[in-house]
C-alpha cells in the first residue's frame, strides 16, 4: 500500500498468548505490521476500518469460528488473502475451508517450523494479492484512458475478440461489442467499404491487415451503420507483439472525417 513499507496483517486468535507469539514471529521474520484481536466480531470491525493485506485466523473461537469469519470477510473483501491457522487438522475442516475459498490452510504445530511455514505462506499470499490488485488497477486505468479518448478505439486480441472499446467507437459504428468481433463481421449489421466503393472482406479488415503485421495509417473507409447512416471514416491500425514476435493485441483507432 502507498505510504507503508511493510504489509499489514490481521491475526485473529482467541488465545492471547499464542496471538502475541504469532505476531512476534511474523514481524521478526517478515516485513509485516501485525494487528491482533482475540475476537472475531472485532476483527470484522477492524477490517472495515483498516486496509489489510492478509488475515490469519484460528478456527475454534467463541461467537463464530474461522470459517464463519471467512464468510463475513468474503462478503466485503472477496480477494483478500485469508489463511486458516488452526489446531484442528481434520479432513472435514480442511474440506470446508477449501470449499469456502480459503487462501491457505495451516495446522498449528509444536515448534518454530510451523511459524516459518506460516511466514512463507503469508508472504506468497500477499505477493499474489498485490500482483492481482496491480493488474486490476492497470486494467481500470486503461479502460478510463480508452473511454476518455475523443476518437473511436477498439482493441482486439489475436483472435479478433474485443478486449477494449470505447463509447466513441460504439457511437461511430452504431453497433454492439459482439458485432465488433472480427469473426462476426461478415454477418453483422454494419458494413465497411473501401475508398473505391468495394465492400471490405474479412481478409481486408483493418484488424486482419494489422494482425498480419501491416501498419495502417489514416486509411479511408466508408461505414454503413445498421440505422442507415453512411459515414466516411479514417482508420489506423497496429499490433502489439510479445517477445517472440507473436501478436498479442491489435489496436484500431478511427474517427469520422466530418461530424454529423
Amino acid at each position: 500500500m502507498i505510504g507503508r513499507s511493510s504489509n499489514r496483517l490481521l491475526v485473529v486468535e482467541d488465545n492471547a498468548d499464542f496471538a502475541t507469539l504469532t505476531k512476534i514471529h511474523l514481524e521478526k521474520h517478515g516485513e509485516f505490521e501485525v494487528d491482533v484481536t482475540t475476537d472475531a466480531g472485532e476483527a470484522v470491525e477492524q477490517l472495515e476500518a483498516n486496509d489489510y493485506d492478509c488475515v490469519i485466523s484460528d478456527y475454534d473461537m467463541p461467537q463464530r469460528n474461522g470459517l464463519e469469519l471467512l464468510k463475513d470477510v468474503r462478503e466485503t473483501n472477496p480477494n483478500l488473502p485469508f489463511i486458516l491457522f488452526t489446531g484442528r487438522g481434520s479432513e472435514e475442516v480442511a474440506s470446508q475451508a477449501i470449499s469456502a475459498d480459503v487462501t491457505d490452510y495451516i495446522q498449528k504445530g509444536g515448534g518454530s517450523n510451523t511459524f516459518e511455514l506460516l511466514t512463507n505462506r503469508v508472504q506468497n499470499a500477499v505477493q499474489g494479492f498485490q500482483a492481482e490488485r496491480e493488474l486490476r488497477l492497470e486494467k481500470q486505468l486503461s479502460e478510463r484512458i480508452v473511454q476518455s479518448l475523443p476518437i473511436g478505439l477498439v482493441v482486439h486480441d489475436q483472435d479478433g475478440d474485443v478486449l477494449l472499446r470505447n463509447d466513441r467507437a460504439n457511437e461511430i459504428l452504431s453497433t454492439t461489442e459482439i458485432e465488433l468481433r472480427a469473426d462476426t463481421y461478415e454477418s453483422s449489421s454494419w458494413e465497411l467499404y473501401e475508398e473505391d466503393g468495394e465492400l471490405v472482406s474479412y481478409e481486408r479488415l483493418p484488424f486482419t491487415r494489422a494482425a498480419a503485421g501491416e501498419e495502417l495509417r489514416d486509411v479511408s473507409y466508408t461505414v454503413h451503420t445498421d440505422d442507415g447512416r453512411v459515414k466516411p471514416i479514417i482508420v489506423s491500425g497496429t499490433r502489439l507483439c510479445n517477445d517472440d514476435g507473436d501478436t498479442e493485441a491489435v489496436i484500431i483507432p478511427f474517427e469520422t472525417v466530418t461530424e454529423d
